[in-house]
């Protein structure tokens, strides 16, 4: 794929991932041990007192050639002194690749797995079979975006309370999936120019396989229409067979069609 277009679909998950660390509370990033740093052409996440490595990673370092290894040097430092048990450094698809490889191994990193880059245009949508009735959600309900976020996935509480303060925040939109009046599923939407992102999408396990999902998908690719953007990018894990992928099968079913793979570096401390 072509750096024009792989550029625009890293830099919108980097702004979006940047916006949610910066919508932290004082208080949130201090029991959340919340961190956010440039590191050459990329950035830093931390969360070091979750253990989750989609909220301790590092994205898009080295997409502009800045290979150095005293950065990578003090990207380990930063996490192993910040408390953090273990990080990700998710492989730009611009840089070049023996030589990242090299580096990553040189101060620890080792190959983890993949996540999968998925893009679409804003042509209408499949329509997807539920009777599940979505909704737009605004400020006053973002402690149940939270609530729903953490129970779908059984996570910390915490991190609901993070993750609702990007409702009503700028360039955000967020979704609740109805049946009649119980919430079911959630989900969110970042948006910069002609790009929009998708992200926080879970359902409560009861609703799971009636198409809330789909349902989810098809309302924000019309509101990414409608608000002027041309293009839409989610990311999911990679779909094999020793561990099966849902999201990654529904957003394929939804019009979305692979972009890049991105390669995973892990080291645990």
């Amino acid at each position: 794929m072509p750096e024009e277009t792989i550029r625009p679909l890293e830099e919108v998950e980097i702004e979006a991932w940047a916006d949610l660390y910066r919508s932290a509370s004082a208080e949130i990033g201090r029991d959340c041990g919340i961190a956010v740093q440039r590191v050459g052409s990329g950035h830093l996440f931390l969360a070091s007192r979750i253990d989750m490595l989609a909220l301790n990673r590092v994205i898009g370092f080295g997409a502009e050639g800045d290979l150095h290894p005293e950065q990578l040097e003090a990207v380990v430092r930063t996490y192993r002194d910040a408390g953090s048990p273990r990080f990700f450094f998710q492989l730009n698809p611009l840089t070049p690749r023996a030589e990242i490889v090299r580096q990553l191994e040189n101060v620890g990193l080792k190959p983890y797995n993949r996540w999968v880059k998925l893009a679409r245009g804003v042509e209408e949508p499949v329509a997807a079979r539920t009777d599940l009735l979505v909704k737009e959600i605004d400020q006053a309900k973002a402690d149940l975006f939270g609530h729903l976020l953490v129970s779908a996935f059984e996570w910390p509480e915490i991190m609901g309370r993070w993750f609702a303060t990007t409702v009503g925040r700028s360039g955000w939109r967020h979704y609740v999936a109805y049946e009649a009046e119980k919430p079911a599923a959630i989900a969110a939407m970042f948006v910069r120019g002609d790009y929009a992102w998708f992200d926080m999408a879970g359902t409560l396990s009861q609703y799971r396989g009636r198409g809330a999902q789909g349902a989810l998908l098809e309302t924000r690719i019309k509101d990414a229409r409608a608000m002027g953007c041309r293009y839409i990018a989610v990311e999911t894990a990679e779909d094999t067979p020793d561990r099966p992928a849902p999201s990654y099968r529904n957003t394929l079913r939804s019009g979305f069609r692979v972009a890049y793979l991105r390669q995973n570096y892990m080291l645990a401390f």
